[in-house]
Parts: C-alpha cells; structure tokens; sequence
C-alpha cells in the first residue's frame, strides 16, 4: 500500500505541475492576443466617459443587478441604457466569458494601470471598483496587482489561496500578468494594464482527480500550517480551502510515508510529497485507512483464492492423473520383475505397448523376461545331454563288465574241461582282468 500511495503522490505532482503550465499558458496568452490589447483602448475610454458623466456607480448597480439574476445568462448590463461602456462591455465578454468557463476558471479581470477592474467576467462586488486603492486593495487580488504594476518588466505574479471579500469570504488564488502592446507613435511596447484569473479550488481539485470507488487512496493539497487546499477521496470532496486540518501537522520537504490519524479521522498510512506550484510550497498527501489496507489484503487474497483456487485444483488433479499414469504402471512392472525373480517366466510383462520411459522399462523387463526363458531352456537341453551321456556311460561300463565275465567264465570253463579230460598240462594263457 506505500508503494501505491508513493506512486499516486508522484503522478499527482505531475498532474500539478502540468496545470500550472496551463495557467501560465492561459494568462501569457490572455496578455498577448489581439482582442484583449484592443479591449483595454475601448473599455478605457468607456471608463472615462462614465467617470466623465458621474454614472460610474449608476452604471455598476446596473450590472451587478442583472448579475445577481437567476435567470440571467449573462452577467452584463443591457447596451440599451445608451452608455459607450455597456456597449463596448457586449462586444468583448461573449468570449472571455467563454474562455472562462472552458478552461475553468472562476473569473477573468482586465485592470487598468490605475487598478480600476474594467472587466469581469463574473460581475462580483469588486467590479468597476479600484483594486489598489478601493477597499479591496488589501486583498490577494489587490496585492498581486499592486506588484505586477511595481514592477518595470512584464511578470506574472501568483498569489496564494486566501478569503476573499467579493466571494462572501470564498477562498480563491490570482494569477496575475502585465499586458503590453506597442505604442501607436513610438512601436515601442509599454505596459497597458494587467490581467488576471481567478483560480477556484475545485481546479486543483479536479486536477488531483477523484477515488473512483470506496476504499480507493484519498489525495488532497495540504498548506503548511496543515489547512487542506483541495482533494478529493473517501473523506469527501474538500472545495473550499481550510474546511479541514491535518491535526499535530509538521511540514517536511521531500517524499515521505507516516502511519497516523488521517483527514478522514481513521488511523491511516499516508505518503507525502512537497511540490511547487505557482511559487507557493504545498505538499500532496495520499491516504488510505489502515481498515482499507486491511480490507484490500484481504480482498487481495480472496482475488487469489478464487483465480488461482480452480488453478491449484486442476494442477493437483493434473498431478493425481499423471501420477495414476505412472505410479501404476512401475506398480505392476514391480511385481511383474518380483514374479520373474521367482522364476516365474510364463507371465506377460505389462506397459510394453506404451511410448514413454514406462514402456521402455517394461519393453526392457520383457527382453529380460525373454532371457530368462532362453536360459532356462538350455539349462534344460544341458542336462538332458548329461543324462544322455551318462546313460550311454552306465551302459558302456555294463558289457565291458558283462564282456569280462564272459571271457573270465570260458577261460575258467574250458579249463576245467580239460582238467575234467585229466589233461594236466593245460596253462591259463588268457589275458584276464586284474579284478579276476
């Protein structure tokens, strides 16, 4: 969350300093054009004629009057009176009324170089009155003008937020800037009067945008002395300057975080960042209750459960899949290698028609299974040799044996015939066994 509020305090220092370029824009351009130049000549001699003809305040009431119409579309006097000022008055306001209202200002003055307020566009009790001399002259308006035309250089000179007696006491900031043109006879260019916008503090406001939701970051423009300036957020829409305060208010210089009761009262972590703006010191505060950190985490985890859950889910049962395809099958080749371990080689060796690691251990369990029946049959085919070779052995010994007695018994019986002839000179000349 600091690192939101860091980030938001940042972009709206750029959102600030963007608008003060446009205010500057806006009244370098107003000092500049052709049409504002030429309004100071008609509504200067206008002036004159009334203040000529004693019908200035005439004239003022008039305009003020219509003003103060509900009805009114535009807060000018009727050229019908015959004077050259409310003639001159409807030429030019048609326009810088509606440059004032595009561009969001709260009023639009030319001032002569005396300080007499020739043209407002908002018609407020300060118009036709002199704003460095009348009982004006001591407010924001008054002494920035008084500046500007102390000055021997063109300037532009801004002057803080402050209550402002036309306005009923409404806080309201100038920007006020010298008007030159060249002179008819010389072309040199010399100062012809000044002119100034009014900036009301729904611009800032509306400059450092709106939480678009509940329990979005807060943003408000904060004075030194603590007074809120502008912002807009959960604790509201601050219009006014000063409605609220930050308490136990320290102004720093640079960007900081602090965890602390906020402006919306709730304990609060709020990052800060001083900025200039229009040559005053402000500093941009962004808050977000702590119970809104809190909500977010929670909503931040519960965004996670609800994405990742079905994830999370589909991976285990991905897993249980997979492992079901695999544990089972090395089960079976397990028992398959126990049962050829036993001897047993008739069986069928399982998972060789896959095309995995899988089915190469049990294509590979199946060669062994191949080997071992191969094996067993020679060991069969040895041994039936064996036998065979014993057995024609046995019998080979059986007639030499048979053979020996045979001859043993015709030597013996043919000797004992001839002893039965009483041929006493008979020899037993036969070669016989030793055993014999």
């Amino acid at each position: 969350s600091n690192d939101l509020l860091k980030s938001l305090t940042h972009s709206r220092a750029a959102s600030l300093k963007s608008l003060e370029a446009s205010i500057e824009g806006d009244v370098t351009y107003l000092s500049r054009v052709n049409s504002v130049r030429g309004a100071f000549n008609s509504l200067g001699e206008a002036y004159n004629e009334l203040v000529d003809f004693d019908s200035l305040e005439s004239t003022r009431a008039a305009f003020l009057q219509n003003a103060a119409k509900p009805d009114a579309m535009a807060a000018e006097a009727s050229d019908s009176d015959g004077t050259l000022f409310a003639q001159q008055h409807a030429a030019i306001d048609p326009a810088l009324r509606l440059f004032v209202q595009t561009r969001g200002y709260g009023d639009l003055y030319l001032i002569d170089l005396k300080g007499n307020i020739l043209y407002s566009s908002a018609k407020a009790p300060d118009f036709l009155t002199n704003i460095v001399t009348g009982k004006f002259s001591s407010s924001g308006l008054g002494n920035a003008v008084k500046t500007v035309l102390k000055s021997k250089k063109p300037v532009r000179v801004f002057n803080d937020f402050a209550h402002y007696a036309p306005l009923k006491g409404e806080k309201a900031a100038f920007v006020v800037a010298s008007v030159h043109a060249p002179d008819a006879v010389t072309g040199i260019e010399k100062r012809i009067g000044v002119v100034a916008l009014r900036v009301p503090p729904h611009k800032l406001s509306n400059a450092l945008g709106a939480a678009e939701q509940a329990g979005e970051p807060a943003v408000y423009l904060i004075e030194k002395n603590g007074a809120i300036r502008a912002g807009k957020g959960a604790a509201g829409e601050v219009a006014q300057a000063g409605v609220k305060s930050l308490d136990n208010w320290q102004a720093r210089t640079g960007r900081w975080v602090e965890e602390r009761p906020g402006i919306s009262g709730a304990y609060s972590s709020l990052a800060f960042e001083t900025v200039n703006f229009l040559g005053a010191e402000w500093t941009l505060a962004a808050e977000l209750p702590m119970a809104q950190v809190t909500a977010r985490a929670n909503e931040q985890v519960w965004h996670l459960v609800l994405v990742l859950g079905p994830v999370l889910i589909a991976i285990l049962l991905y897993a249980w899949l997979q492992s079901r395809a695999i544990v089972a099958p090395i089960a079976a080749i397990d028992r398959t290698l126990d049962r050829l371990t036993a001897g047993e080689t008739s069986l069928v060796v399982p998972g060789t028609e896959r095309g995995d690691e899988v089915g190469n251990v049990a294509r590979a369990l199946d060669k062994f299974r191949e080997a071992a029946i191969e094996k067993e049959r020679l060991s069969l085919a040895v041994a039936e040799e064996r036998e065979r070779a014993e057995e024609a052995q046995r019998k080979a010994q059986e007639d030499a044996i048979a053979n020996e007695r045979a001859l043993v018994i015709a030597s013996f019986g043919s000797g004992l015939t001839r002893l039965a002839d009483q041929d006493l000179t008979w020899r037993l000349t036969d070669d016989l066994p030793e055993a014999y």
